[in-house]
Formats: structure tokens, sequence, C-alpha cells
């Protein structure tokens, strides 16, 4: 695991709120080595989600770099970055942001579909993730059908259906129970293990930051590596 695939190097990023400024990141800076699980750990507020929304491209940075195998991904136009999101990332957010009226199947095919991948691939790769996830018996359900953690599975098999190289998780199992979310913990090294996907997890759980191979924590807008919170 010693090859870098994504650098985030002096990132700053601010606010406007109620008239006052606030400097959320302030000179960001940390690697991801290829096929390793890296936390991000902090208090909540601290600008974690902003730091995992502009490395996957959602929102851009007031300055700094992110660069993805050498590539600064912000010299790219709008078009070339939707397409390296859908190629490159995967993204499991707190909140599932699963299509309520799509079952578990088709909520996980959807982005290889838009990517532009044949139906039967795409409904057939969706369901062998669902299997690996343990949850290949719940194709058919709508979410409002399955449990928090269920979902959680059906979200973490979409983001990993195009075969990602990094998947951002911010704060993935921020509205479960601690029961579920040590299986999602579990989840996510059968996954790092099996696939040598790489994880990149913004959280301010200390029992999920334990499953990294590596850590930093953020502070007053900058990062340290190590565990300090």
């Amino acid at each position: 695991m010693d090859d870098v695939i994504l650098q985030v190097h002096d990132l700053r990023k601010h606010y406007q709120y109620q008239g006052s400024r606030i400097d959320v990141l302030q000179g960001a800076g940390l690697y991801v080595n290829k096929g390793e699980i890296l936390a991000v750990v902090g208090k909540s507020g601290v600008g974690k989600s902003t730091l995992l929304h502009i490395m996957g491209t959602l929102d851009r940075p007031d300055a700094g770099t992110v660069l993805f195998k050498g590539q600064d991904i912000f010299q790219m136009n709008e078009d070339q970055r939707v397409r390296f999101r859908n190629k490159h990332l995967g993204f499991v957010f707190q909140f599932h942001h699963l299509l309520p009226e799509f079952t578990a199947l088709e909520n996980v095919a959807l982005p290889a579909l838009i990517g532009g991948k044949p139906r039967t691939e795409a409904f057939g790769k969706a369901r062998k993730l669902l299997d690996v996830l343990d949850i290949g018996d719940r194709c058919g359900h709508i979410p409002d059908t399955m449990s928090g953690g269920e979902q959680q599975r059906v979200a973490l098999a979409r983001a990993l259906v195009m075969e990602p190289e990094i998947v951002l998780a911010d704060e993935p199992t921020g509205n479960l129970d601690m029961k579920t979310s040590q299986e999602v913990h579990a989840l996510f090294v059968k996954i790092n293990q099996e696939f040598h996907t790489t994880f990149v997890m913004a959280t301010h759980s200390r029992s999920l930051a334990k499953i990294a191979h590596r850590a930093y924590t953020l502070a007053n807008g900058v990062l340290q590596e190590g565990m300090l919170v």
C-alpha cells in the first residue's frame, strides 16, 4: 500500500454565515495510498464533510490542489469532473440518499446505467454486490421496507457498482445503532480485503476509525496524521 493515489495540498475553504466569515479549511493536506482504509477523524462541525466533498469534486476549494494520480482534478471542466466522479469515485453518506420509488437492485444498478453499461451487465453486477453484502434477498424491496443497516448496505453496493478506485464515506455509521455500525465496519474491511478498494472515511467515531490503516485528525482547519481526538 505504498502507491499514492490521491494527494491534497494546502486546501482552504471558507463560508459566510450571518455576516461572519468561517474558515473551515486553513491549509489542510493529506495523501491516500492505493488499497488502504484512511480515516479522517474530528468533532462534528470541524469540516470533515467539506473536505470529503472537495476531494470528491462535489465542492470547490478557495485555494489548494487535489491530485488524482498526479492530475489536478480542478483543472478539469465540469463534464470531465462528472465523468471522473462516475468512473473513479464512489460515495457513501450518513443518510443513504436511496431513491424511494426504486428497489434495492434498481438503486444499485443506476450509476452503471448512467455510466453507459448495458442493462444486463448493470443489473448482474448489482445483484452480485448485494449478494456479497449479504442482502441479496432484499433485491426487490424499496428502501422504506428495509432497516437502516440494510439501506446502508444498499448504499455501499451502489457506491461499488462502477468498481471505483476510491470510496468516500461521510459519517457512514452516524445514523446507525452500535450493533449495526459494527456490521457496516466489518463490511468495509471485507470489501477492502476482497476488492482492494480504497476507502477514505470521515467520522467522529473512534471505533470506526480503528478499522483504518491510517488516520488523520482535522482540527482548526488543518490535518495532523494520527488519531488525536
